[in-house]
């Protein structure tokens, strides 16, 4: 059987969930079917040690938005020295560059597959980035949405693209992350540790949500809060967390390029966004046997806890919600490991067989291989 070449086209490694699939991707890719190819806009990022040792990284050289024009340019020279059969780009950026380079490769026997891994809300203050989702998606072979969520919104809000559409959750590489969280040492509180993993962006991650929400935890029980990740809002959530009178029992980690030691020894994993893509974090700490509580917000987290069978749902925005499921886990052991056995058991779902097996099927489909 002929290898299909495949082009992963992304930004950069830095350390988002898109980025973690990419890596999970490529370690995990049946070599005997797809030859892949690291494309990256520019060389940077926490992920980057962690390519697999057989797959080329070439790079586009990126240094800023003026030289997206060479960016173009560069990549349509790679695509016509390489040849790929595919080109799956990750997140809007490298989606409308995968687009608009093979254009001006004039190799249109490659095939184009776009993944969307955005809420719409995360559009919705972006009238230039819809544009170019509108301009450049329809001319995708295919298109991968991570949550049935984030398919409904682009059948909604992208024209002339209905066909074109499938649902891939993410893959989870669940035995790396268990194995992972033996790495190092874990919170070493003497209390109930509550941690919330993410880049800190109160408009979508809402950590000054959280951070409410536990001022009110920690008036009922002793328990310790931590943040692990980096973001524009850090110093923003420092204060607020001193404004509170809670900063001693606050800690901010930064970010972690392996945080699952840390996520192993907490009570309760916590993500309170306003908006998601999908929610890899929740399946991380899910398999590592901690219980968490999410926000029902658009899209991923409902799909991944199944409408609160497998974790807590709260409403959006609703601090009282969240403080309440919060001080639920932390009071209750029995409820406790009630739900982070149903959440072990759900994480099976997305081991990267799955999702995996769904993209090289995809590719090998669109390449006619």
């Amino acid at each position: 059987m002929a290898r299909v070449r495949v082009f992963f086209l992304v930004a950069d490694l830095s350390g988002g969930g898109a980025q973690r699939v990419v890596i999970t991707m490529l370690s995990n890719l049946d070599r005997h079917r797809i030859e892949p190819i690291l494309v990256l806009s520019r060389s940077a990022g926490e992920f980057l040690s962690s390519v697999p040792a057989d797959v080329p990284i070439l790079t586009l050289g990126r240094k800023g938005r003026s030289s997206l024009p060479k960016m173009i340019i560069r990549l349509a020279i790679l695509i016509r020295h390489y040849r790929p059969h595919v080109i799956l780009g990750f997140l809007l950026h490298s989606n409308a560059l995968a687009v608009i380079g093979k254009i001006v490769s004039l190799r249109l026997g490659t095939k184009i597959i776009v993944s969307e891994h955005v809420s719409e809300l995360g559009y919705r203050k972006l009238p230039l980035y819809r544009l170019i989702r509108q301009a450049t998606y329809p001319l995708a072979t295919a298109i991968v949405a991570v949550a049935h969520g984030v398919k409904l919104d682009l059948s909604k809000h992208v024209r002339w693209i209905e066909r074109k559409l499938a649902v891939i959750h993410n893959p989870i590489d669940i035995e790396a992350v268990r194995s992972r969280a033996q790495e190092g040492p874990g919170l070493g509180s003497d209390l109930p540790n509550v941690i919330m993993v993410a880049r800190l962006t109160n408009k979508q991650k809402a950590g000054d949500l959280l951070l409410n929400a536990f001022a009110g935890v920690a008036k009922k029980v002793p328990a310790r809060l931590t943040f692990v990740g980096d973001g524009p809002d850090l110093a923003a959530l420092r204060r607020q967390a001193e404004n509170l009178g809670i900063a001693r029992v606050v800690n901010f980690m930064g970010f972690r390029e392996n945080p699952f030691p840390l996520v192993r020894s907490a009570d309760v994993f916590v993500l309170p966004s306003r908006y998601e893509g999908f929610g890899c974090v929740l399946i991380e700490a899910m398999c590592l046997g901690v219980p968490v509580v999410a926000t029902d917000c658009p899209h991923g987290p409902a799909e991944i806890l199944l409408d609160g069978n497998n974790g807590i749902l709260v409403p959006i925005g609703d601090e009282d919600a969240l403080r309440d499921a919060i001080l639920r886990l932390l009071m209750d052991p029995v409820l406790r490991a009630n739900v982070a056995r149903a959440g072990l058991e759900r994480a099976e779902s997305f081991r990267p067989v799955h999702a995996i097996s769904a993209y090289q099927e995809l590719i090998s489909r669109c390449a006619g291989i």
